[in-house]
């Protein structure tokens, strides 16, 4: 299909690598429907892996994007935005299966609704059913009788099966979108001066909904489904990257800036619930050996297990990756 292209994907990891191959062939096979640009932000992918991104994004005609550390999630998404001149950019995690139709359907909804962001329905798609992890919801800030702020969240249908609800949905208003897959407007992400890197591996989506509020808000287009790979487990090459992105220095620093940004009370539950699942998150790949320490009395055994885990993090993972990153750019 040649023509102009509306949309650039850029592609980003989210927590590992391992399936990075298998959704990029879906998105190369599947979105054949629009004239779109391949961006492909490859955070320090293993070397086997990294040499076949290489060939095939070559082969697409694509962007490729290499750093030799790993990097903050809000960092890479900055990286390919920089190479983005169309009049969408949609930003997709590389561990996450297109489906048929799902990007015209997402530039069309933007197009005629003139919302700054789209959302599709985000399935996590490694169940025997496909279970929905947000279709539209509530993302805000809201204020008491003292002036004191805190954080609304809704993910609307979550945990709910697509086959019950899919079929009911229409498009509709939402200010809840993720970055799992979103396409939004590039004169409204420049009106808010692009992703804010305080906001650096979490609550990024929480930012950018609230920033693009005043710019034209958002859509959830049910027509367009995509899954992303919910709680993978360990693979030995993913678990450093892994660890990293979800270590607790990152995550506090996400934290921090938001907070500071939107002038949060430290004590905000819904920040709280969110830090604690994603807290949670870089303990997937030791499931086993934590549920073997569990049987030791009052849960020492598991406790000195994660601190001994975050200080390897701290004083090993973060020293490496902390340092200047080269970073390498190949146009084709």
């Amino acid at each position: 299909m040649s023509g102009v292209p509306l949309v650039s994907v850029v592609v980003v990891p989210r927590e590992g690598f391992t399936p990075a191959l298998a959704c990029l062939e879906t998105l190369l096979s599947t979105t054949t429907d629009i004239v779109w640009r391949l961006v492909y932000v490859d955070g320090n992918a293993p070397p086997s892996i990294a040499k076949q991104l290489r060939a095939r994004v070559r082969a697409a005609g694509g962007t490729l994007i290499r750093a030799n550390r790993y990097l903050r999630p809000t960092v890479l998404r900055n990286l390919g935005l920089a190479e983005v001149d169309t009049p969408y950019v949609v930003f997709l995690d590389n561990d996450v299966f297109v489906t048929a139709g799902w990007l015209s359907a997402l530039v069309a909804c933007a197009a005629e609704t003139g919302s700054a962001y789209v959302s599709p329905i985000i399935c996590m798609g490694n169940r025997p059913r496909r279970v929905v992890h947000v279709a539209g919801g509530e993302n805000a800030l809201a204020e008491d009788a003292h002036g004191n702020r805190r954080l609304v969240e809704r993910y609307d249908h979550a945990h709910q099966l697509l086959d019950d609800v899919g079929p009911t949905l229409r498009p509709v208003q939402t200010s809840m979108a993720e970055f799992h897959c979103i396409l939004i407007r590039r004169s409204a992400l420049d009106a808010i001066g692009g992703l804010d890197e305080r906001m650096s591996t979490a609550f990024e989506h929480n930012d950018l909904c609230l920033a693009l509020a005043g710019h034209g808000g958002g859509w959830l287009e049910p027509a367009a489904v995509v899954d992303y790979l919910h709680d993978p487990g360990a693979n030995r090459c993913d678990t450093p990257y892994h660890m990293l992105r979800w270590s607790r220095g990152w995550l506090d620093e996400s934290l921090e800036g938001f907070r500071g940004k939107y002038r949060l009370p430290p004590n905000d539950a819904c920040l709280r619930s969110d830090l604690a699942s994603l807290h949670g998150r870089r303990r997937i790949p030791f499931r086993r050996v934590r549920n073997r320490l569990a049987f030791l009395p009052g849960g020492l055994g598991v406790a000195a297990f994660d601190a001994l885990l975050d200080m390897g993090v701290k004083h090993l993972l973060r020293r490496v990756h902390e340092r200047p990153a080269r970073i390498s750019r190949e146009r084709w």
